[in-house]
């Protein structure tokens, strides 16, 4: 072999040597992931299943995001922010989805949550993800400082993206941590719509435009499945 093949092949190794275990310590966090969610996260569900029916979704809505986001996970795709990683997205901020809930739901959503939170949330980060210069975003939010920015007006910070429309948040609304994500442009749809001025106070969901259901592109015919898989996958 050549010197010149020699040295090509030694930097295809010096390339690929750094993915392959980028990729399995990655796959390494997302075995402990799902460990910790059937281990702790699952019982924790299930002990509310039969109450409330709003408090058991917006725990398990919060508990996806966990899984999606606060995983500790390398960077899979190279579209801007966090939004890919999403099969199912609020578009109204969790904090005026917690602010949605009564007196009662919100004291009970916190006798669950908690002291959970408290001794778990420290050890996990969101994700890194690009921002729209094609910058790499390591943020130190865990999922603690996410949690506690939702039950709490205190620890919220003023919106900072652009009220295009109406219907949206208007700048300096007092909103959560991940409304929207860290170093995002302005324009970041994540947590931009007003839940206050929507139809009925209901809360709007994005289906992501890439995802596919069991090979399909997602309809009305599939999307009720589609849900259920989606919220149901670890807290069955």
């Amino acid at each position: 072999m050549s010197s010149a093949a020699n040295i090509e092949k030694r930097n295809k190794l010096r390339i690929s040597i750094p993915k392959l275990k980028e990729k399995m310590e990655d796959t390494k966090s997302t075995i402990e992931m799902m460990s910790f969610f059937k281990k702790d996260v699952v019982p924790i569900f299930n002990r509310m299943r039969e109450d409330n029916p709003k408090v058991r979704d917006f725990c398990k809505l919060f508990f996806f995001y966990w899984y999606r986001l606060f995983n500790n996970n390398i960077i899979s795709s190279t579209e801007p922010g966090i939004k890919q990683y999403l099969g199912i997205m609020s578009r109204v901020p969790f904090s005026q989805l917690f602010d949605s809930l009564s007196p009662t739901d919100k004291a009970y959503v916190r006798s669950i949550l908690d002291d959970f939170i408290q001794k778990q949330g420290a050890n996990y980060k969101l994700r890194r993800y690009y921002n729209n210069a094609s910058k790499e975003i390591k943020s130190a939010l865990t999922i603690a400082q996410w949690y506690y920015s939702i039950v709490d007006e205190r620890r919220r910070i003023p919106y900072n993206g652009k009220q295009i429309k109406s219907r949206e948040i208007p700048q300096g609304h007092l909103v959560d941590l991940l409304s929207p994500p860290p170093e995002l442009a302005p324009y970041d749809s994540m947590g931009a719509y007003n839940l206050n001025i929507l139809s009925g106070d209901l809360p709007l969901f994005e289906v992501r435009a890439n995802m596919k259901y069991k090979g399909s592109a997602i309809s009305m015919i599939n999307l009720q499945d589609l849900l259920i898989d989606e919220l149901d996958v670890f807290l069955g």
